[in-house]
């Protein structure tokens, strides 16, 4: 399962990227004066068809790795608990699985 979660959390990673790019070169279209603006037109709604998509994509990746950390026993084979201090703040502490990467509230 962990290595499961580690590719999606990489695809999640590219996928933000993408979304990121996406967003900056319709905004840098914007800006490009063109002379057929029907063309420039066509071309924004393109790219936010392609932002949209990858959008879809990219939430689907996160619904993958909620669905794997709620079924995450949160325990090692040989039973041990898989949660490690990873912090606090001034009313809790906070333990990640070692398998799913899930921050459990203490």
């Amino acid at each position: 399962m962990k290595e499961t979660i580690e590719e999606l959390n990489k695809r999640l990673e590219e996928l933000s990227k993408k979304c990121a790019n996406l967003e900056k070169a319709v905004v840098s279209l914007v800006m490009i004066e063109f002379e057929d603006h029907e063309k420039k037109r066509s071309m924004i709604d393109d790219i936010r068809q392609m932002v949209r998509k990858t959008s879809k994509e990219k939430q689907a990746v996160i619904d993958a790795i909620n669905a794997l950390q709620k079924v995450c026993s949160h325990t090692r084979p040989d039973g041990k608990s898989a949660l490690v201090d990873c912090g606090n703040d001034s009313h809790y502490s906070y333990e990640k699985c070692d398998i799913c990467g899930r921050i459990e509230r203490c």
